[in-house]
């Protein structure tokens, strides 16, 4: 199994636990045929890395990171993406990811999340049936590592999210692919 970095555009930062990170691990594994050891070591590397500018400075920088020749995925949310880039804010997906993907090599991958990581938590709270209230104002750090967290041990969750942030699956399916390549 190749080991796989993954970059995330959340402003986390380098704080150890990402549950954000356990919910994408955990649907890969639901669809990979490996031991649970193996599959811990070949997505362990993931790096949250505060903001969209720093994850953009990294895409261009991935081949210091990555200088044993893991491939690395880069995690962008969709909603502000274009904005970075100066595209206009109709340009499609796939352009977008040319323009991120500029001079690299075919080591680097890019998924859009729908939207961002809030409309993730907001899928989660739809299909948890006994769910903590969402807070009025934007939720805290606490409340949103609950909410990933319990997706990400939840199982039956699973298929319910990925109908409703459908960039997920495509997330999953990326990181299956670069894991079997």
């Amino acid at each position: 199994m190749n080991r796989v970095i993954v970059f995330y555009e959340d402003r986390r930062g380098e704080e150890g636990d990402f549950p954000f990170h356990d919910l994408v691990k955990s649907l890969v594994f639901a669809i990979v045929d490996n031991d649970r050891v193996e599959f811990e070591r070949a997505l362990a590397d993931c790096r949250p890395l505060k903001g969209k500018e720093k994850l953009l400075r990294a895409c261009q920088e991935w081949q210091s990171i990555a200088a044993r020749g893991e491939a690395v995925a880069a995690v962008f949310d969709n909603d502000r993406v274009r904005e970075l880039l100066s595209l206009p804010t109709d340009a499609a997906d796939a352009e977008v990811i040319t323009a991120i993907k500029s001079g690299s090599s075919s080591k680097l991958h890019v998924a859009l999340l729908d939207r961002n990581l809030e409309s993730v938590i907001d899928a989660v709270l739809q299909c948890w049936p006994d769910a903590p209230a969402k807070p009025k104002k934007k939720p805290d750090r606490l409340f949103r590592d609950v909410v990933l967290k319990q997706a990400a041990q939840r199982v039956e969750l699973h298929q319910c999210i990925l109908e409703k942030v459908p960039s997920l699956g495509l997330l999953r399916d990326l990181l299956v692919s670069l894991l079997r390549e």
